[in-house]
């Protein structure tokens, strides 16, 4: 009896080895296990910290981005009030020179009726020679119907003159008024080009400015894209690092299942080795008794003595395992302790792994509605710009067409201009010496009748007389010769608009 329970005795120490070793087994796969969870907890925690630096400085991009969309958007505008402004000193220089057309138009008008009264002016002064050579054909003291006949058509012929003179001046001064029309017309254009030069160079400047505007706003474009492209790749890699956690969790907690199995079956082989330390306790009694009973045993002793002595033997053996068995079973309850106690603080640190996949998650997501909208933005800020720019093309074109057109009339109209100052100023200076020449004749022609409507006239009187009113006429004629040839200039070239 004694020698079975030994065996199961030694049977029990074997299983509670074997059972100790597996447990150290599973305790170093389980620190291994933990070790991996760790990495894979810190690869989380960087990758999160790389996502949540790109995010922040794509927060910075972001606004670079704004505001150099704002920045061309407000240059834009300001191209735009700046294009509306050259429309209207455009259309302002538009009516200008139709109105320096219309003056001009009445000018020539003029000019043409000013020519037609020289023309008649040269015509009765001829008329008015001829008569004075017919009267002075009759002797000073003739007084004949004949005579007294020329001398009134002569006197009706100077009066006629005398009325083209006066409409000739009142030409003149209507011509001196349009040119003054003229004059303060070609001021206006000139304000009206120096206003439109300013506005060209302010938009020139603008749309110069446009340029860089457009660079940075395609650089911070750039910028936000490959910081969105950053954010994708790390996003990318997320879901593998936490799929890796979520990996080493399961293992994490496979092994403690399994490890908790380990110790379930640890207490059964305790229990076992308890049995069998109790089994060797009750026949230590029994040797116990057998050897209080051999003093009074004769026969047999020295066989039972020997079998005592084995016994003791197997008992001292037994005693050995058991002590080992209770050494290792102490062993294994103390690393089941450190085991729990290890898989206490992962499963302390799981929550806030979790956590921060979950803000990390929830930060993507907002990134990405953000990265959204700001492309729609960015879309509009994009077509919106080549809107304007289109505009910008147009009206430079409509600008360079009118300046085509306004350089050869300006350059014609101050040619014209100078042309015309110039007859003018000899046409003025003419026509005073026509009227001074209208009124000596009128003097000497009245003196003239004068000294033949005498009984006894001189007649040296009246010669030398009618010689001066003859001088004077010439001069006259010499003069509507004169006025005559610089309106036909006029007309020829001076007027042609």
């Amino acid at each position: 009896a004694l020698a079975t329970l030994q065996a199961g005795a030694t049977a029990a120490t074997d299983s509670v080895t074997a059972k100790n070793t597996e447990i150290t087994q599973a305790q170093g796969e389980l620190t291994a296990l933990q070790a991996a969870a760790a990495a894979a907890a810190d690869a989380v925690t960087a990758k999160s910290t790389q996502i949540s630096q790109a995010q922040g400085a794509l927060a910075g991009l972001t606004a670079t981005a704004h505001d150099a969309a704002t920045a061309v958007s407000d240059n834009a505008a300001k191209i735009t009030a700046a294009n509306a402004q050259l429309a209207t000193l455009q259309g302002q220089i538009t009516a200008a020179n139709a109105s320096i057309a219309a003056k001009q138009a009445q000018l020539a008008t003029a000019q043409g009726a000013l020519a037609a009264l020289q023309a008649s002016a040269t015509t009765r002064s001829g008329e008015i020679a001829n008569l004075e050579t017919k009267i002075a054909e009759f002797p000073v003291n003739n007084n004949s119907k004949a005579k007294r006949d020329l001398i009134a058509e002569r006197d009706a012929k100077q009066a006629e003159l005398n009325t083209v003179n006066s409409q000739i001046t009142a030409k003149t001064g209507e011509i001196a008024a349009y040119q003054g029309d003229l004059s303060a017309l070609q001021s206006t254009v000139n304000t009206l080009n120096s206003q439109l030069t300013a506005k060209q160079q302010e938009s020139s400047a603008l749309q110069q400015q446009a340029a860089p505007l457009q660079l940075a706003l395609d650089a911070a474009n750039a910028a936000v894209a490959a910081k969105q492209g950053d954010i994708a790749t790390l996003q990318g890699q997320l879901p593998a690092l936490q799929a890796a956690v979520t990996a080493a969790n399961s293992s994490v907690t496979g092994k403690a299942m399994e490890l908790s199995a380990l110790l379930g079956q640890l207490t059964s082989l305790q229990d076992a080795q308890a049995a069998a330390s109790a089994a060797v306790t009750a026949q230590e009694q029994v040797v116990a008794e057998l050897q209080a009973t051999l003093p009074s045993l004769t026969d047999g002793v020295a066989e039972a003595q020997a079998a005592i002595t084995a016994q003791d033997t197997v008992l001292g053996g037994l005693q050995d395992k058991l002590a080992e068995a209770r050494n290792a079973a102490a062993a294994a309850a103390a690393a089941v302790s450190a085991q729990k106690a290890e898989l206490a603080t992962l499963n302390g640190e799981l929550p806030a792994l979790q956590a921060s996949v979950d803000n990390a998650t929830a930060s993507v997501s907002a990134k990405q509605s953000d990265i959204a909208a700001l492309n729609i933005a960015l879309d509009q800020l994009v077509a919106s710009l080549s809107g304007l720019n289109a505009q910008i093309a147009a009206k430079e074109a409509d600008v360079l067409a009118l300046q085509g057109q306004v350089a050869p009339l300006l350059a014609q109209l101050n040619v014209l201009n100078g042309e015309i100052t110039t007859a003018d100023a000899a046409l003025a200076a003419l026509q005073g010496q026509l009227t001074s020449l209208d009124g000596q004749i009128t003097a000497a022609q009245t003196t003239l009748r004068g000294l033949e409507s005498q009984k006894k006239a001189n007649k040296d009187a009246v010669k030398s007389q009618k010689e001066l009113v003859k001088g004077l006429q010439d001069q006259l004629g010499s003069v509507q010769e004169q006025i005559r040839a610089i309106d036909n200039q006029i007309a020829l070239g001076g007027c042609a608009v």
